[in-house]
């Protein structure tokens, strides 16, 4: 598995140091509202890249954080498992 963050300099790599990233920050994130926009989904035999914007909003409906997310998965053992995640921060002007 690999992660690319906007809040880390580089990717990183490894099931487990995407954990011990999560790990810290897991429960604490409270996100009342989201929207999954724009999903594309492209299908092969082993792969699978999933697309789409994610909006965030608070307790009184406004968007918080937009973001730019990429999953790629792949299936083994009849399993689609997670290889790969990316989230960009949508900027004011994209």
């Amino acid at each position: 598995m690999t992660y690319f963050s906007p809040f880390e300099k580089s990717r990183v790599d490894g099931k487990s140091a995407v954990e011990a990233l999560i790990a810290p920050i897991e429960g604490k994130i409270h996100v009342p509202k989201f929207k999954i926009l724009n999903p594309r989904l492209q299908l092969g035999e082993e792969i699978a890249v999933f697309t789409f914007h994610l909006s965030e909003f608070d307790e009184d409906g406004a968007q918080t954080v937009g973001w730019k997310v990429t999953e790629i998965y792949r299936h083994l053992d009849d399993k689609w498992r997670l290889i790969h995640w990316h989230f960009s921060m949508i900027g004011e002007n994209q």
